[in-house]
């Protein structure tokens, strides 16, 4: 189904985006919070009563020795049952069908695995965290081998799945809407109007914005704060930027509005996004 889409190969995309090691404390956890990208996270010791913002499968209890898929864009917190905290071993992974189409978009994803995808899993997240602390490789092998374990952990999610009865539909509505997304993929720090999103996609108004909910589960111009947000967390993570500068850099250059509009969809404000990462992926 998905090779109905033009140059398929060359559209689909693995990566991690970072992976690491990490204790945590009985105190850990408890704030709502909510990532862009699909996480893997394995518990390696302890034990987590975890919370998702859903109707279907809302409440797990995680113990050690199994792996989990935390998806994108649902709201989740976590509750530390072990006295003694515990320890995680993580991935924030991307996987793409096309310009910010999340490939599991299309298929029903378990939220914990079974113990012999959770064991792959474990020993892929942690051939990730060796590969991202290498210093040694040639940075070409490096990106060669981290692709292809990407892959692998691609394919054990996918093993694991079940494709949705409106994939066939939402195929065709990524088919139409393709140039757009790309688009907006290259544009989200522009004010964007759905009647330009729409005439860009040949399409109407109405008729545009029913497929492209259908498609990604939110409105064209949330999949573009989306956007704006994901970039917002990265440079957090990875920059010493101010949250200012970051505001302004993805398109808000209002502090104040960046700020609300952060913490209402992160459930943090930007500073203590930047200071929680352990504690946001349990």
């Amino acid at each position: 189904m998905f090779f109905s889409i033009p140059h398929i190969e060359e559209c689909l995309k693995a990566n991690c985006l970072s992976a690491w090691c990490g204790k945590f404390s009985h105190q850990g956890g408890g704030n709502w919070m909510l990532r862009p990208y699909p996480v893997i996270c394995h518990l390696v010791s302890g034990q987590v009563e975890t919370f998702l913002d859903r109707t279907e499968s809302p409440h797990f209890v995680r113990n050690a020795g199994q792996t989990c898929l935390f998806p994108a864009h649902v709201r989740k917190r976590s509750r530390i049952l072990s006295e003694d905290g515990g320890e995680i071993k993580a991935a924030v992974m991307s996987f793409e069908v096309s310009q910010g189409v999340n490939l599991l978009n299309f298929f029903d994803t378990p939220f914990i695995f079974n113990p012999d995808a959770s064991e792959k899993l474990a020993g892929l997240v942690n051939d990730l965290i060796e590969a991202m602390a290498d210093k040694q490789t040639p940075i070409i092998q490096k990106m060669a081998s981290r692709k292809k374990i990407c892959f692998e952990v691609l394919e054990v999610i996918l093993s694991c799945s079940t494709m949705r009865e409106k994939a066939g539909s939402n195929v065709l509505a990524l088919k139409e809407i393709f140039p757009v997304v790309e688009y907006m993929s290259r544009n989200f720090r522009k004010p964007l109007r759905v009647s330009e999103l729409s005439r860009r996609g040949n399409l109407s108004r109405a008729n545009f914005f029913r497929k492209f909910k259908q498609l990604t589960g939110v409105s064209p111009l949330d999949y573009c704060k989306n956007l704006r947000l994901q970039e917002a967390r990265s440079l957090l993570h990875a920059t010493d930027k101010s949250v200012a500068e970051i505001g302004e850099s993805v398109g808000w250059p209002d502090q104040f509005h960046f700020s609300r509009v952060f913490k209402a969809s992160v459930g943090l404000s930007p500073l203590r996004y930047r200071l929680s990462l352990a504690e946001e992926i349990l």
